[in-house]
């Protein structure tokens, strides 16, 4: 895809939706709405920082995650899907 040359850490499939995948890398946190093809990054969402896990709330539908040194944040994948 057009991920940048960084170190992946984790990757985490949508739970209802296969095609939508997520990563955290050394620097962000991107998504891909179609299986790894194209990547969008969730740099609007937060801050530069590497991103080590990633878990999906299916309840509330938000995307959480843990950072190194700016703690664990929470977007709504809604609202992901749609910026996308």
């Amino acid at each position: 895809g057009n991920l940048p040359p960084e170190p992946v850490n984790v990757i985490v499939e949508d739970p209802r939706d296969p095609d939508i995948l997520y990563i955290g890398t050394d620097l962000s946190a991107y998504v891909s709405l179609n299986r790894g093809k194209e990547w969008f990054s969730l740099s609007n969402h937060l801050p530069t920082c590497a991103v080590y896990d990633l878990a999906i709330q299916d309840r509330e539908l938000d995307l959480v995650a843990g950072t190194h040194g700016r703690s664990v944040f929470v977007l709504d994948i809604e609202e992901i899907k749609k910026t996308e």
